[in-house]
């Protein structure tokens, strides 16, 4: 047997394993060379990758590119707040045709000017009528009732210019309505009433003398002029005209249940210090406390009906009475003395 392929028993298994064993060595580090490879392909490509988010923002793309030649219109600043947060041109924020004009503000100061004008005019009256030059502070009181709707600067202009009228009326001061007369022969107070279409009461009062008697040569300042009353049952008031304008209004008391007649009656009698005569019972004197009718009494041409004062104020303005019209004690005694008989007196719901 030749020495040369003298094999120890058992080495040729030994040498196949060995180059099993190396095989298995270079494999793996063949692997793990690719392995590190393609990481570090792989960690280079991520590095030098564009960002996606890059490529699909045009708004930034626009930013950085060069300005046009012509400037864009600087949006204004809600405007220029609002491409920011959205992100969008100008162009998609300002509208194409300009916002319809909002409508004119009348400024405050232009609608309380004629309440602002009332009121000035009134207190010019006030300081007329306050050093006796009535017949102007009456101008004043006319100018706004004439000029203004408002409802409470006409009560004030009716209220200041009903006691001017009083005023006027019950002294000697000159008036448009007034006459001068002199007593002629023959003449007596309640003919110069009846001529004049007033009352003795009146003619007496505005002259500033008592009685009946008058004297040949006396001179008298005699107001004469159509009388005329309107009642609102509703509203409870009553106003007085003279020639068909405003003379005064009143607070009235009318008849529960509406009580009160409506129509146009005129006055048939006037009555100082009268007696009640209540239906069904005893009359009641003046003075009685049981007596309804305050201190006079206007009789109207439909039975049992009249104006009247009354001692219950907290009645007037409501619907208090039996029917009648009733005023307090110091109203309707001015009435008496303004109103002859004869005057109309309608009486609305």
């Amino acid at each position: 047997m030749s020495n040369d392929i003298f094999l120890e028993p058992g080495g040729s298994r030994r040498h196949t394993g060995l180059w099993v064993a190396v095989l298995i060595v270079v494999a793996v580090a063949i692997g793990g060379v690719w392995y590190i490879a393609t990481q570090l392909r792989l960690a280079k490509h991520a590095r030098t990758a564009k960002p996606v988010v890059v490529q699909v923002e045009p708004v930034k793309t626009e930013v950085a590119s060069p300005a046009p030649a012509v400037p864009p219109p600087v949006a204004p600043p809600a405007q220029t707040a609002l491409m920011a947060k959205v992100e969008e041109p100008v162009s998609a924020v300002v509208p194409s045709t300009p916002p319809a004009a909002p409508p004119p503000v009348v400024p405050v100061t232009q609608v309380a000017a004629p309440v602002a004008d009332a009121s000035v005019r009134l207190a010019e009256a006030r300081e007329l009528f306050k050093n006796d030059r009535c017949l102007q502070a009456c101008d004043s009181c006319n100018q706004v009732l004439d000029k203004n709707t408002n409802m409470a600067v006409r009560a004030q202009a009716e209220a200041l210019l009903g006691e001017i009228h009083v005023t006027l009326a019950f002294s000697r001061r000159p008036m448009p309505e007034k006459t001068d007369y002199t007593v002629q022969v023959g003449d007596t107070l309640a003919g110069l009433a009846k001529k004049f279409t007033t009352t003795k009461e009146l003619i007496r009062r505005s002259n500033n003398f008592s009685g009946d008697v008058i004297r040949l040569g006396d001179r008298f300042r005699v107001l004469g002029a159509k009388w005329a009353v309107t009642v609102n049952k509703n509203n409870n008031d009553l106003l007085v005209t003279m020639n068909d304008k405003f003379f005064k209004r009143y607070r009235v008391g009318t008849g529960q249940y509406s009580m009160t007649p409506t129509g146009t009656f005129h006055i048939v009698s006037r009555l100082e210090h009268p007696t009640w005569y209540r239906a069904g019972g005893a009359p009641v004197p003046y003075g009685d406390t049981n007596n309804v009718l305050g201190t006079h009494w206007i009789s109207l041409d439909i039975p049992h009906y009249g104006i009247h004062g009354t001692w219950e104020t907290n009645t007037i303005g409501q619907q208090s009475s039996q029917g009648c019209i009733r005023l307090l004690n110091s109203q309707v005694e001015e009435l008496y003395i303004l109103l002859p008989e004869g005057t109309p007196v309608t009486i609305t719901e």
